[in-house]
């Protein structure tokens, strides 16, 4: 008889075994453990596994000790231990266990696979233990399709390169591959710093990633890459060689930051030892020339913010004439050098704004609520101080060395220090200090910078409606 049934609607319960599959787990594990501990409670066992260890400690020729079976089994449960560091696992001890266990045991292969996974390279016969791995895998059927590359000359290159042809992330190529126990040892490291480095370098220039966001974690960039230099290094000479010729994107320069902090600080700063001081000097100045352009865009974020507040109208109608001038030099890539002072109430808007490691290097002006920028232009032809509210801009042809803003050790300073008393200490290369009266202020400000050599014209500094009638005035510049 044939039944018609187009429908058959049943429920499993959330454990349809209950908990049986849990306790099979559990006496798994424990037979697992009764196993790895078969034929060690007696005392020839313990006699043998004591003598090993102190040899082995006194640092004594391992090859020359392995002299029965039963210290075969005694190195097998010694290498995962706190003394499995000092074995010296030479060809000629392997060559000693295949002579003692032609058919090793389920236990010694398995502790030694473990053992290859976390001191790898640190072991001068790495090489020597895969391919002994290789041989014995087999003979406990335990040897699964993707050791031969993982065991092979260039393992933790196929293993990050394989997790980038999946299309997975590292982590998750190991749970796949079964071999998250392992994840912590040097094998893995290895491999996660040639994953990183290998995407870093062909991820599109510029545009936003997620490995940059995963970079940025200090459990990463802190990482060991080799016995000089740790991953963040890596990272950052990636990242800034392949943007250095290009408008680098914030969430590249990010990256920079929350690593290594800003460059142009004292070279006693921590972090400037730690990164800095082992990066190539020119990828620093490429670093220079973009915090400098971040420098002059938080500035202008902060004065805006200022502006629109409330009973702030005179500073909201001069805005877009000082963001011009300040943008229009950026635009002819004469600024070449830039210091940020801000206000508490700046300091509190950028830092709502960005995260505080994204943010550059910058000193707290005390006791106002007033924010200031240095600017170099050129190689050093003229130096300004341009500030909020009714900051006058200042111009200097040249700065002696002991200027305030060439001291990176000062953190905190007043708004007289960055304006009359600099003044008056710089008196000799002081060009102007300019009011910002309306287009009058533009007009002396290029006067004085053409006087002193920076090829500047009004059409470039200028917005287009205060360019009309900066001709109408003045005529052309």
């Amino acid at each position: 008889m044939k039944l018609n049934i187009r429908q058959l609607k049943f429920s499993l319960p959330d454990k349809p075994f209950g908990h049986h599959l849990e306790h099979v787990q559990k006496l798994e594990n424990q037979l697992k453990e009764l196993a790895g501990k078969a034929g060690t409670e007696n005392e020839k066992f313990r006699r043998a596994y004591d003598r090993l260890h102190r040899n082995v400690e006194l640092d004594r020729n391992l090859a020359n000790e392995l002299d029965t079976p039963i210290k075969v089994r005694a190195l097998a449960l010694m290498l995962n231990t706190e003394i499995g560091e000092k074995l010296k696992l030479t060809e000629r001890v392997l060559a000693k266990i295949d002579q003692l266990r032609p058919r090793p045991s389920s236990l010694l292969i398995q502790n030694l696979y473990q053992y290859y996974l976390t001191h790898y390279d640190r072991n001068d016969n790495h090489h020597a233990i895969a391919m002994w791995l290789l041989n014995a895998l087999p003979k406990r059927d335990l040897k699964q399709p993707f050791h031969d590359q993982l065991l092979g000359l260039n393992g933790p290159k196929w293993m990050a390169q394989e997790a980038i042809s999946k299309n997975r992330e590292f982590q998750n190529q190991i749970v796949y591959l079964g071999l998250d126990k392992y994840a912590s040892g040097h094998f893995m490291t290895v491999a996660n710093n040639i994953y990183f480095v290998e995407q870093l370098r062909n991820i599109p220039v510029n545009q936003p990633h997620d490995l940059l966001r995963e970079v940025q974690k200090p459990s990463v960039y802190n990482r060991r890459f080799d016995e000089h230099l740790l991953l963040g290094h890596k990272v950052l000479e990636i990242l800034i060689s392949r943007a250095a010729n290009t408008k680098v994107d914030d969430s590249w320069r990010d990256v920079v930051l929350a690593i290594a902090g800003d460059p142009r600080v004292p070279r006693s700063n921590l972090k400037y030892q730690k990164w800095w001081s082992q990066i190539d000097k020119k990828l620093r100045t490429v670093v220079n020339g973009w915090l400098s352009k971040l420098d002059l865009r938080l500035f202008l974020e902060a004065l805006e913010n200022f502006s629109n507040l409330p009973g702030k109208y005179d500073l909201q109608s001069m805005f877009p004439s000082r963001k011009k001038f300040l943008e229009g030099l950026e635009d002819k890539k004469l600024v070449t050098k830039t210091r940020l002072y801000l206000a508490r109430g700046a300091e509190r808007y950028l830092c709502s704004q960005y995260k505080k490691e994204h943010l550059p290097s910058y000193s707290i002006v005390k006791t106002t609520d007033k924010s200031l920028i240095y600017v170099q232009l050129g190689s050093g032809n003229a130096h300004l101080i341009e500030g909020s509210h009714s900051c006058r801009l200042w111009i200097y042809r040249h700065l002696h060395d002991s200027a305030v803003v060439f001291d990176y050790s000062k953190t905190n300073v007043s708004y007289p220090e960055l304006t009359q008393e600099l003044n008056s200490h710089m008196r000799e290369f002081a060009e102007a200090d300019i009011i910002h009266n309306r287009i009058t202020w533009q007009h002396k400000a290029l006067k004085t910078l053409n006087r002193i050599g920076i090829n500047i014209r009004a059409q470039d500094v200028l917005t287009l409606e205060d360019y009309k009638e900066f001709k109408r005035k003045f005529g052309a510049i």
